[in-house]
This record gives C-alpha cells, structure tokens and sequence, in this order.
C-alpha cells in the first residue's frame, strides 16, 4: 500500500499544478441561452472528481491506511481542494483518518467554485445521533456533543 500512496500523491501534485487551467475552463464556459438563474444552484455546479479530474475509487478506504498515509493523503486533499476553491472545514481534534475518509467521501459531491473566491465545505455536520464516526470521534466522546451541534450552540 506504501508505494501506492506514494503514486497517488504524486498524482495529487499533478493535480495541484493543473488547478489553474483547469478552473479557467469550468469558469469559461457559457451558455448562450436567455436563462437566468435564480440560485447559484440553478446554474448547475460540478463534481469534484470532475473538476479535481480524479475519480473516488482512485483513493482508497481509509481501513487500509495506517496514521502516516491518512496524514499525508489528507493534508495533500486539502492543497488540492484549496487550489480549486474550496476550503474543506474541520474540527482541530478530529484525526487525520477521518479528515481523509470524509474527503475522500465527498468527491462525490457537487460544488459551486466562485471566481476568486474559495468556497467553505462543511465537513462536519452531523446530529451526534446520527453521525457515521460516533464511534472514533474525539469531539463526541470527550463532549458528548458532534461537531455540527457544538457550533450551532455558539
């Protein structure tokens, strides 16, 4: 698995130096329609395995990383994420193996790129009954409370 994550993030730093170009197309591209959108949503956003150009199933389950791959895959994600405008948000307690497991997870999801801008993710927004890593978060069983709920209290 060592050298497969080792390819990997090379292929993220590829990744990382095409954001440029490949942001300017998403953003230059336009239809000629009298449509105007109401809602960014209308507008229609992008998959991030579309626009970072990597599918999910390129990463692999978090299971088969020890702590130095989540880390390193982790904190290479974010670089990418960031360089196509989006800014992944995490708690500063939560591991680097759900950092990377809920990045991975949300490759599948889409996003509204702003030109010039970098777009927040919440990455940790679930009802502490409800939540898929109940069982490993340090916030939950230190406070009793997930991370959506604790920010929505302050």
């Amino acid at each position: 698995m060592k050298r497969y994550v080792e390819q990997l993030v090379e292929d993220l730093e590829v990744t990382l130096e095409n954001a440029g170009n490949k942001l300017s197309l998403f953003f230059d591209t336009s239809d000629s329609t009298d449509y105007f959108p109401i809602t960014d949503e209308d507008e229609g956003g992008i998959l991030i395995s579309d626009l970072i150009g990597m599918e999910k199933f390129v990463f692999p389950k978090v299971d088969y990383l020890n702590d130095i791959e989540a880390y390193e895959l982790s904190n290479m994600m974010v670089k990418v994420f960031n360089a196509y405008g989006l800014n992944p948000i995490f708690w500063n307690e939560v591991s680097d193996k759900i950092r990377y497991g809920q990045l991975r997870d949300y490759i599948d999801h889409v996003v509204y790129p702003e030109k010039g801008a970098l777009v927040d993710l919440e990455m940790c927004d679930y009802l502490p009954d409800h939540c898929p890593f109940a069982s490993i978060c340090p916030i939950l069983s230190k406070r009793s409370t997930c991370c959506g709920s604790r920010r929505k209290r302050a």
